[in-house]
């Protein structure tokens, strides 16, 4: 039997660090800073606007770029607005 995972790049430590020069050799070192600040900011618009409607709450402080939400009407409000989005297939 072929086992396909001995066919890929190792993930270890080596290779990860590689992907990041990668990343830093492109955009470099301010490109980066500038990429993470613009995503931050765009999270905390996100959540100014969560504040801002009455169907949801914040469900977590958003120190950084991770907005975690919630509908005001319970779980199978939130369960309805997940399979919605999952169903439409748009990601924007």
């Amino acid at each position: 039997m072929i086992d396909y995972r001995d066919w890929q790049i190792p993930l270890g430590r080596r290779f990860r660090a590689l992907k990041l020069w990668f990343v830093i050799r492109h955009y470099g070192a301010e490109g980066l800073r500038h990429h993470v600040r613009q995503h931050v900011a765009l999270a905390q618009q996100f959540a100014a606007w969560v504040r801002q409607d009455n169907r949801f709450e914040l469900a977590a402080p958003v120190p950084l770029n991770l907005v975690c939400f919630r509908h005001r009407d319970g779980d199978a409000a939130n369960q309805a607005l997940l399979d919605r989005l999952n169903r439409s297939g748009d990601s924007t």
